[in-house]
């Protein structure tokens, strides 16, 4: 039995050498890596505007949760609101989506996804 654990702990560690001489030779060749390895994460941009409309989610109709914001050069931006989305109000409360007033002065963190929407990551008072 305790040849076969044996056997076993060695097979796993010889396994792990060869992914990571995957990832050396896909570095040394130019090529991205395997998929099982992490990719980096995205930096989080911000900007501050003023909040022009909220849209509250209506999972029936396929509507999900936005926030828009007017810059102050007059620019429209419109931000998905994920279910990890952190919304803080006055005196730095957390507040829902509902409850964000309209024209109130914002932070936005946010990322851009894969397929280029703005995802909120945090909306601060500012």
């Amino acid at each position: 039995m305790k040849k076969v654990a044996l056997m076993i702990c060695a097979l796993g560690v010889l396994s792990s050498a060869c992914f990571g001489q995957e990832l050396f030779l896909a570095q040394q060749k130019g090529r991205t890596p395997h998929p099982a390895f992490p990719r980096k994460a995205a930096v989080p941009l911000e900007v501050k505007g003023r909040v022009d409309s909220v849209i509250l989610a209506e999972p029936t109709k396929g509507i999900r949760p936005k926030i828009a914001l007017i810059y102050e050069d007059g620019k429209h931006c419109t931000f998905l609101v994920g279910t990890t989305t952190t919304i803080y109000g006055p005196g730095w409360k957390a507040i829902t989506l509902g409850k964000m007033a309209k024209d109130r002065m914002v932070r936005v963190q946010y990322i851009t996804s894969k397929e280029g929407f703005l995802i909120a990551l945090s909306v601060k008072p500012v």
